[in-house]
């Protein structure tokens, strides 16, 4: 019997169906209302002016974001005269240069409007200026999917569904998806080449001894965490690495142990995905991919040993190819 994880299977794709609802959820909620700017223009927030940078007029807008990017007075705070200084009424998401005349309480009449380029100018400067780290992919799909819809909109004041669909296609298309885990290779393998069936059926006996006791192992764990999970693929991995292989199996046995080892690192991103739902998304695909292909090897494995004449008692570790 193919002994791969059973337990986390489930737990992984509730996982996968919450990362990716709060990726739409996210969008929905910060680039799909009304304005771009969100509530209370909070996206704009990181515009104000940076303690290093001069505000002559101390509205917390930088003479440099006055003059260039919102045409405001970077003497006067505030340059519509409406009784709210300039970086306030941006981060209310209002236009510094028109004066509210409505009542307090009511819905401002100096709304910034979608498509304005200032908008775009400003978010983008937000977005040039943020630090997170850039191996985070949830954060870098954000900021790239705001930078190009905010590009597309100054091109034509509003985007149609179709340009939007467009957009949201061509961001997803240059995702940096992870790279396959390859730590393992042929060379650091122990490879030899068996003299007769014994050495052939060792091998297959050492290979069930690891798989069945760290799966006994692992199956012990009562809802095991993602990290537990990880560990036993890790350590399955490993073990299997130190195994002398026959050089006509070499190839198989190393793309097992490189699965194994891609299956540990797919669970290791699992259980950081509350910060990067987006690698969580990833992992959950890598660890299936790699699951659902793992019994083509052991097929493959199976098949040696049945063609080089090898059966494997049923008190032999190695009994498990019988089943294959």
């Amino acid at each position: 019997m193919i002994q791969v994880s059973k337990k986390p299977s489930k737990k992984i794709i509730y996982l996968g169906i919450a990362a990716f609802l709060v990726i739409l959820v996210a969008f929905v909620s910060k680039y799909h209302k009304n304005s771009v700017l969100g509530e209370n223009g909070s996206l704009l927030a990181g515009a104000a002016a940076a303690p290093a940078e001069v505000d002559s007029d101390s509205d917390g807008l930088s003479d440099n974001q006055e003059i260039n990017v919102w045409h405001t007075n970077p003497n006067n705070p505030d340059t519509d005269g409406d009784g709210t200084t300039d970086g306030d009424e941006i981060n209310q998401g209002r236009d510094p240069l028109i004066p509210n005349t409505v009542a307090s309480g009511a819905t401002p009449n100096d709304l910034l409007k979608p498509g304005d380029g200032r908008i775009s100018t400003a978010v983008k400067i937000v977005i040039a200026n943020d630090n997170s780290k850039n191996d985070n992919l949830t954060q870098n799909l954000s900021k790239n999917f705001l930078t190009s819809y905010l590009s597309a909109q100054d091109q034509t004041g509003t985007l149609s569904s179709d340009s939007q669909n467009s957009v949201v296609q061509n961001v997803i298309s240059n995702i940096s998806k992870p790279a396959f885990a390859e730590k393992f290779t042929l060379g650091g393998l122990t490879i030899f080449d068996p003299i007769n069936k014994e050495e052939i059926k060792a091998y297959g006996n050492s290979f069930g001894l690891i798989s069945q006791g760290d799966w006994n192992t692992y199956f012990k764990i009562t809802n095991p965490t993602y990290s537990q999970s990880a560990a036993y693929y890790q350590k399955l991995s490993v073990d299997l690495s130190k195994l002398k292989v026959p050089r006509a199996m070499a190839d198989i046995h190393l793309q097992i142990v490189n699965n194994y080892n891609q299956m540990y690192v797919s669970l290791q991103d699992l259980d950081t995905y509350q910060n990067d739902p987006l690698k969580g998304m990833w992992a959950v695909q890598i660890f299936r991919n790699n699951q659902n292909i793992m019994p083509t090897f052991y097929i493959k494995l199976a098949n040696y040993f049945k063609t080089n004449g090898i059966i494997f008692s049923k008190d032999e570790t190695g009994s498990m190819w019988n089943n294959i």
